[in-house]
């Protein structure tokens, strides 16, 4: 009888522990940037091949994300709210080449040759001679 109590008491309580792992963030990090991107894949002849906005991000290096952001020219001040805000719009043009090829399925932000942010994205076959333009828009906060 003693056991089975006691089997009983440790499978509802670790029940309790597993139903209730899930952790819930109550204020999200004002630290971090808000960030739209848009990546236009073209041909050689400048045909439309691929166009995507990636809905997945990861930050690796958040400090990094910042440095990276400000060695930005273009930031505007916006105020949302009572809150002031750095706005950075810019473009990034890379181009394919016989030793950069393939599928492509993610982006990273890459400062001093580390990533610090990636972004996943639906594949695409990135051939020589292909262009990838990168539109960036991001909001942080001022600091």
């Amino acid at each position: 009888m003693k056991t089975t109590t006691l089997l009983l008491g440790i499978i509802t309580f670790s029940g309790f522990l597993i139903g209730n792992s899930n952790a819930i963030i109550e204020k999200e990090d004002p630290s971090l940037p808000q960030v739209s991107l848009q990546l236009v894949v073209r041909n050689s002849s400048g045909e439309l091949v691929a166009y995507e906005e990636p809905t997945r991000m990861y930050i690796m290096d958040l400090g990094g994300v910042h440095k990276y952001l400000d060695g930005i020219d273009s930031k505007t001040v916006i105020q949302i709210g009572e809150k002031n805000f750095q706005m950075i719009e810019f473009k990034k043009i890379e181009h394919y080449t016989e030793n950069h090829q393939g599928q492509m399925a993610t982006y990273c932000m890459v400062y001093y040759g580390k990533c610090v942010m990636l972004f996943r994205h639906n594949s695409f076959i990135a051939q020589p001679g292909d262009t990838l333009t990168l539109s960036w828009k991001i909001i942080r906060t001022v600091h």
